[in-house]
């Protein structure tokens, strides 16, 4: 039995947790945020006891085997570097890693040293949807992939992690070989994700391939209040065709001679469930036979970070940049200069 614990119990905790209900060799043993409402109104049976205002009461009464960092990616090193000094072999942290690359590094870096299985959570790449969106690639049906469309409603390092992540599924981790982009808004820079506001750019790959994207809330001005954190969209773009999938409303693929046509019906509520169970089963299931865990994990968990600190660059420079590339210096206060220009 795998004995988990989340810390941070936010909303998307709750989703975390969820999953659990249907996972019968892993429980969720304890829980911590030290926010005492929060705390104390998280639903499901883990008993009061069990349920911590810091880290160090947490590890002092029990080591999990499996930790959900579900905090603002601002703290995350400072709480990985406990968990992993105590013990702790197992970390599955909310997306992004980190709003840094030489702090994603840093994180990386610390669980190899340490023997702890890393995995970030960019769940998409799990919902149904887009697994079969991605067979009907594989295919054949929309023709030799061309370019990538991307884009979200909230900032780069709110959401825009996950669609690069989602077009790097699609692309099957083609390496990126230039970047160009450019950055606004400094409104962000404060908030739990510190971010510019807005982003657009493209990414050029080995083999042709392109990514387009726009990032922040001018990707779909018309979308209404409620739908806001699930305007994103992917537009897969073939020689014959194309596969164009939106969260807020779900998917079709068209082809140039209306071979085929097809028009899904979405439901995000069930299938953000379903891919979250998804990812934390198969990440549980390496734990458990000690296989290589492979989900978003080492490496690949840092390109998402890695191409938005070449955006950046490439927006700071106002030139086309090879990958990879990195800011120097504090990120924050990077993005402070840019912006301020």
């Amino acid at each position: 039995m795998i004995k988990s614990a989340i810390i941070g119990c936010s909303a998307r905790a709750v989703e975390h947790a969820a999953a659990y209900e249907q996972l019968p060799e892993a429980t969720v043993w304890a829980l911590c945020d030290s926010n005492a409402e929060r705390l104390a109104s998280f639903p499901g049976a883990v008993p009061v006891e069990r349920r911590f205002a810091t880290v160090t009461a947490l590890l002092a009464n029990g080591i999990p085997d499996l930790v959900h960092l579900i905090t603002p990616p601002t703290v995350r090193l400072s709480m990985i570097h406990p968990l992993v000094d105590a013990g702790v072999k197992a970390i599955i942290v909310e997306k992004p890693l980190s709003c840094s690359l030489t702090e994603a590094d840093q994180i990386v870096n610390l669980c190899q040293r340490h023997g702890v299985r890393l995995a970030v959570n960019h769940q998409l790449t799990f919902m149904p949807s887009y697994r079969r969106a991605k067979q009907h690639l594989a295919d054949g049906f929309i023709g030799k992939l061309e370019r990538i469309r991307i884009s979200c409603n909230g900032s780069p390092y709110e959401q825009g992690t996950h669609m690069l992540d989602l077009a790097d599924f699609f692309l099957d981790h083609v390496k990126p070989e230039r970047v160009i982009g450019q950055i606004a808004g400094a409104e962000k820079l404060q908030a739990s994700h510190p971010s510019p506001e807005y982003m657009i750019g493209r990414i050029l790959f080995d083999g042709g391939a392109a990514v387009d994207l726009v990032f922040g809330d001018i990707a779909d001005p018309r979308v209404a209040p409620e739908f806001f954190w699930v305007g994103c969209r992917i537009e897969i773009v073939g020689s014959k065709g194309i596969i164009d999938h939106r969260l807020s409303h779900g998917y079709r693929i068209m082809t140039e001679d209306k071979a085929l046509v097809i028009d899904s019906a979405f439901d995000y509520g069930r299938e953000n469930a379903q891919a979250q169970l998804a990812f934390t089963k198969a990440f549980i299931q390496k734990l458990l036979s000690r296989q290589p865990v492979d989900v978003t994990a080492g490496e690949r968990a840092l390109q998402p970070i890695a191409l938005m600190e070449a955006l950046i660059e490439s927006a700071d420079r106002h030139e086309l940049v090879k990958f990879p590339v990195r800011a120097s210096g504090d990120m924050g206060a990077h993005l402070k200069n840019i912006l301020s220009k």
